[in-house]
């Protein structure tokens, strides 16, 4: 069995990259554009794109990346590429030229010249598209999952992206790739495959209408049937003879049929068998008569297949790719005896549906419909290897692989260009196959109203309090040692959310993968609940309580889904309509209980961490947006009767806001006290909670200068309070990687722009980002966004890395040990020898 990491595969690019242009080792890896494009495997529908039939492809989580920079200006004509998989090589071309290449001279650089050439001739463009950039893919070559098709989408996409040709559609983009493959590397292939790299959709496959180019999204919705993909590392090479042949095969058959009686039909798409049969002495030609067979019946066969994955009749698809099999085999002839025995295995296997060899033939791979808790078993059978006795013992073994269903081609990170020290921001990540911090984390949470039906339900704009009350800064500056309970609360609570969230818009697929998940079970329907178990610690000065620890109390909570609701969400596999109709989702049955169970939680949670609903303020009184939520169905009270909740916690409120905040902000910020209540007073219900937050924030995360002059004091302080702390404080709620993050505020005028300090190879240390008093605002978001990206991104791929050495050490532990059987041993198993291992790894 083979693993991809497409983590991986970008930071082997961008390695490759800097040691391929040496020139280049002082630019930073934020100058560098990455695009992203995917391989593709088709469940069925083999040979039908070129006869304008019908295909049901989808995107692999197998991807190739383009990484790289436009080319010098004084070179600007000139694109230099070099690709992993040809090391030492880098290949060399015009950039301005829409000349044809010599097409009998086989390289995989004319894929990247074809698209090159196309994109000019498309725009109409005289600028040239000149780049230095290299390749690193996932997608194995000649394995039949269109790793040509994921160059050239990849490189078109890289384009794009470097010099901003937005007038490029998706669809065009793969016409122009096609066109590429078709002029410039003397292959006659259909669009399925630049298209669905192109297009693809995550967890979804496409039927795709080759003629007219209109595409359905097929959803794998259930979590028990997956996908699995045998490479029989027999290579194939498409620009071969015998697929030039069929193609001249399937056009003889149209233009007898034309000949004799069907002027009209210019495709095999417009052939029936009975046309077809009728006409069979006519052709002449046997060989031609069975690869027009084979076209026409994959059509009804691939359309067959799409209603039968919608009914969810697995038997029945699984019958219809073994027909798609026996007839490439058959009729079209492009099968192997490697590729054969691969079906056949997996044939005879537990669990499987159906199998087929998938792509262009003549090697490759195979596809195989299987349950999901027999996939593991079916790949170690699958990659014991050929026969000898009927095979040799020169085949390389097969290399199988369970495939997620990933996007299209994507753009993963702008390059940004960088005079001095002031980078000149632009959005970073696009595409959604990215992680992207910014779009997450504007300002809309704290003063936005209750999201009506129409638009989604927002969890996060209800539980904002509590999310600030559950926030380990509540409590590290006095009491560190109590923030770890409030951090895993956090985490805790931010899972259920996440499950109530589908939920409550009714997106039961997606609510039924997270219960699923929850209970690491993907087979038994029960009623049992699920839990979340909540212990924090809030301040002692809140709230009346005898018993406490250094000014805090601790609360339990156990937040519980019923089971009745659990059992119904593992029962309900229904795609989400609130795409479609939001406001119809809303109203569903399911969204609908799960609606009433998140708010009746979310009440008690409000009640045991003690957050008012309502808090008045001289004569000010301001509903939670919870609040409001309840009231519309009168959960709570009726709204008129709203002002009346909690008048115990109101008056003691207030006199806590003026006590807490003169005791605290009076020495903290040199008696500005107006400036913070102005500034952060509506950002979230309870504003002592906020403040214990702030405070926290400005003893442990923020350090501040000191100010000489009495009128920069109070514009400096007016500057941190409005903008600063509020716009931090929203980040670190959103995302625990900014508790990571230290600013150091100077009032010194040699310090124009924002610096920022860490260690790449140690992330988990933080990162300090000078910031000079007063500079602009978007600039200096930006900025903050940017770089603490790169620092999430390289604590994730740490947190992998790791992650995949400490399977791999239990991977290898268990293989000894069950070498060893029954046999004990005293200390510890085998530890020396695991520890050298990993020490030399």
């Amino acid at each position: 069995m083979v693993e991809a990491n497409n983590v991986d595969i970008v930071e082997q690019a961008i390695t490759f990259f800097y040691s391929t242009f040496k020139q280049y080792a002082n630019k930073p890896r934020k100058v560098l554009t990455i695009a992203v494009a995917p391989g593709r495997v088709n469940l069925i529908g083999d040979h039908t794109d070129y006869n304008d039939g019908f295909v049901c492809p989808l995107a692999l989580d197998k991807t190739t990346v383009v990484v790289g920079i436009r080319s010098p200006a004084e070179i600007a004509s000139t694109t230099k590429v070099a690709s992993t998989n040809f090391s030492g090589q880098v290949l060399e071309f015009s950039a301005d030229s829409t000349e044809k290449l010599d097409k009998t001279k086989p390289s995989w650089g004319n894929y990247l010249e074809g698209v090159t050439a196309e994109y000019l001739k498309h725009l109409g463009r005289t600028e040239p598209l000149g780049v230095h950039a290299v390749i690193a893919s996932a997608v194995p070559i000649g394995s039949g999952l269109s790793s040509s098709a994921a160059l050239e989408v990849g490189f078109a996409t890289f384009l794009e992206s470097l010099f901003e040709l937005k007038s490029v559609s998706a669809i065009q983009k793969a016409l122009l790739c096609q066109a590429a493959e078709h002029e410039y590397c003397n292959v006659p292939c259909g669009i399925m495959d630049q298209f669905i790299s192109s297009c693809g959709k995550k967890d979804c496959a496409l039927l795709i209408d080759c003629r007219t180019k209109e595409q359905t999204t097929i959803a794998f919705e259930d979590p028990d049937i997956v996908i699995v993909v045998s490479n029989s590392n027999v290579k194939h090479e498409m620009n071969g003879g015998e697929y030039k042949k069929r193609v001249m095969q399937c056009k003889m058959a149209v233009k007898a049929l034309q000949t004799h009686g069907y002027p009209h039909m210019t495709h095999l798409r417009d052939v029936t068998v009975l046309d077809l049969d009728s006409m069979h002495e006519v052709l002449g030609n046997e060989v031609v008569y069975r690869r027009a067979r084979h076209v026409i019946t994959e059509n009804e066969r691939t359309v067959a297949a799409v209603e039968r994955i919608c009914a969810r009749e697995y038997t029945e698809v699984g019958k219809l790719m073994f027909e798609s099999h026996k007839s490439l085999r058959d009729d079209y002839e492009v099968s192997t005896p490697e590729l054969d025995y691969l079906v056949e295995t997996a044939r005879g296997c537990v669990g499987v549906y159906g199998a087929r060899m998938t792509g262009g033939g003549f090697g490759g791979s195979i596809v195989v419909l299987v349950q999901q808790q027999h996939a593991q078993k079916l790949m170690q059978v699958l990659d014991t290897g050929y026969p000898v006795d009927k095979f040799g013992s020169d085949l390389p073994r097969p290399e199988s692989f369970l495939t997620r269903i990933g996007d299209g081609a994507y753009v993963m990170q702008v390059g940004k260009t960088m005079p001095g020290q002031s980078p000149a921001i632009q959005a970073t990540m696009l595409g959604r196959g990215a992680p992207l911090l910014g779009s997450l984390l504007r300002r809309n949470f704290s003063t936005s109203r209750v999201i009506r039906s129409g638009k989604r339900l927002n969890l996060t704009l209800y539980a904002s309090p509590i999310l600030l009350r559950l926030h380990p800064d509540t409590v590290q500056r006095q009491m560190p040692s109590l923030a770890q309970d409030n951090e895993e609360a956090l985490k805790q609570l931010n899972v259920f959310l996440e499950l109530a969230a589908f939920g409550c818009n009714n997106d039961a697929f997606n609510a039924r993968k997270h219960v699923l998940a929850l209970r690491e079970s993907r087979q038994v329907i029960s009623e049992e609940p699920v839990r979340f178990p909540l212990v924090f610690h809030v301040p002692v000065d809140e709230i009346e309580a005898l018993e406490h620890v250094d000014g805090f109390i601790r609360v339990e909570y156990t937040i519980e889904v019923p089971g009745r609701l659990v059992k119904r969400t593992l029962s309900n596999s229904v795609l989400s309509v609130s795409a479609r109709d939001p406001k119809a989702a809303l109203q569903a049955p399911f969204a609908r209980e799960w609606q009433r169970t998140t708010k009746r939680i979310l009440q008690d949670l409000f009640e045991v961490a003690h957050v008012p609903l309502v808090v008045t303020e001289e004569d000010n009184v301001r509903t939670s947006a919870l609040a409001e939520w309840l009231a519309e169905e009168a959960t709570v009270v009726d709204e008129a009767d709203l002002h009346g909740i909690h008048v115990g916690e109101q008056n003691r409120a207030k006199k806590r806001e003026h006590e807490q905040f003169d005791k605290i902000y009076h020495a903290m910020l040199t008696h500005e006290t107006n400036i913070v209540h102005e500034a952060t007073t509506g950002l979230e219900d309870g504003p002592t909670t906020q403040h214990a937050v702030l405070t926290s924030l400005l003893h442990s995360r923020l350090f501040l200068p000191k100010f000489r002059d009495p009128h920069m004091k109070k514009s400096a302080f007016h500057w941190i309070a409005n903008f600063l702390l509020v716009n931090f404080m929203e980040l670190r709620l959103h995302s625990l990687v900014w508790n990571k993050v230290t600013l150091l505020v100077t009032a010194d005028t040699d310090v124009k722009e924002p610096q920022v300090s860490w260690d790449e190879e140690a992330p988990e240390e933080g990162m300090g980002i000078l910031v000079p008093v007063g500079m602009n605002a978007d600039t200096l978001i930006d900025f903050m966004y940017e770089n603490v990206e790169d620092l999430e991104f390289a604590l994730e791929t740490k947190s992998f890395r790791d992650q995949a050495i400490a399977k791999e050490k239990q991977r290898f532990q268990r293989k000894m040990k069950k070498k060893k059987g029954k046999q004990r041993r005293t200390g510890h198993f085998y530890q020396d020898e695991v520890n050298a291992i990993f020490r030399r790894a």
